[in-house]
């Protein structure tokens, strides 16, 4: 976009840069856990957002739930392997920048503020991440597109923000965490029950300035225009007991998905007993994580914000029809948690 943008190290923007002697020994001096070279990329900023932190990680955010998002969709609607980019660990700064000669390298955060010699560098990559090369369609244009616009209004254009503008940041902020490897105790069962718990608290942000609270009926209302996408997802076809009330009744697949999110969540957070069974649509361990659903929720909420269900395009141009592919991919990804999706998988493969 014309304030920020990321790019590889052989972008004519940082030709200049590339020519002095310690910049191009710190961006080259990356190398992954067996000495093999890897190359970053680079964040530019322009004007006065260069000077506000809160913009650029603004922008860092939206960028990378645009891309974590359409990764999980991706992965799941179509068993692609090779999503890689499912964690926003892969948009992490460095916490190494270099001074204005590019002489020294400044780290300031909470653990440690220090200076050291560029010269002296070795770099290193994340060692649970693994090492890829992102396709031109990473993430999601559409949701982008659409972030970047409450982006210009919040950071740009004077700078003014509306209560809904702040809430969908800090939403984004919190995914951003929410959306790390589940890995701090070697990805343990409370590893994977905290992240959840993220998740449920990114959407419940998102949704508090409808009524100055947020709860989970406020969060089912902001999914349930999902249905939009397909109308596998609209017929009741399942039982779920709603957040706070004793009864089970019939609800959508988006709905269901969100109780059980919420029961998982409240399970690990208010230290009740838990099984590996509660991280997976309706106990089955057959079946993926609630874990690998909570990005595509996510992004139905993100959608429900932004009025991105309905098509903003003419009807029969190309952007349409990419509209509705994507929808229904959206859509694909949450059936895969269903027995009738587990049970056709097992007919295709001859079993059963």
């Amino acid at each position: 976009m014309e304030h920020m943008a990321v790019v590889p190290l052989g972008d004519q923007r940082l030709s200049a840069d590339m020519a002095n002697g310690d910049f191009r020994h710190f961006v080259l001096g990356f190398k992954d856990q067996f000495g093999r070279p890897q190359r970053p990329s680079a964040l530019l900023a322009r004007g006065a957002v260069r000077r506000k932190h809160g913009a650029v990680m603004a922008f860092r955010n939206a960028l990378a739930l645009s891309a974590v998002t359409r990764a999980w969709v991706s992965s799941l609607a179509n068993s692609n392997q090779t999503e890689y980019l499912k964690y926003s660990g892969y948009f992490d700064l460095y916490p190494y920048s270099p001074s204005k000669d590019y002489s020294l390298l400044i780290v300031q955060s909470a653990s440690a503020i220090g200076v050291d010699q560029t010269n002296e560098f070795h770099g290193q990559t994340s060692p649970e991440l693994v090492l890829t090369s992102a396709r031109k369609d990473f993430y999601d244009e559409e949701l982008f597109a659409a972030l970047m616009q409450r982006w210009r209004s919040r950071h740009v254009r004077g700078g003014s923000s509306s209560v809904e503008e702040e809430a969908l940041f800090r939403s984004l902020e919190m995914a951003y965490r929410a959306a790390r490897i589940p890995h701090d105790n070697r990805g343990s069962l409370d590893d994977y029950g905290a992240s959840l718990g993220l998740w449920i608290s990114a959407m419940e942000i998102l949704v508090w300035p409808r009524r100055g609270h947020a709860a989970a009926i406020d969060v089912l209302a902001i999914l349930r225009p999902a249905v939009a996408a397909s109308w596998n997802l609209r017929r009741r076809r399942y039982m779920a007991r709603l957040p706070g009330s004793k009864q089970r009744q019939p609800v959508t697949l988006v709905e269901k998905l969100c109780c059980e999110m919420y029961a998982a969540r409240n399970a690990f957070l208010h230290g009740n007993p838990v099984t590996p069974r509660i991280l997976h649509p309706s106990g089955h361990r057959t079946r993926l994580s609630l874990l690998s659903y909570a990005p595509v929720l996510y992004k139905c909420a993100l959608y429900t914000t932004l009025g991105l269900w309905a098509n903003p395009h003419p009807p029969l141009s190309m952007e349409a029809a990419k509209h509705r592919v994507l929808n229904g991919f959206t859509a694909e990804a949450l059936i895969t948690s269903t027995r009738r999706y587990e049970r056709n998988r097992r007919r295709r493969k001859g079993v059963g």
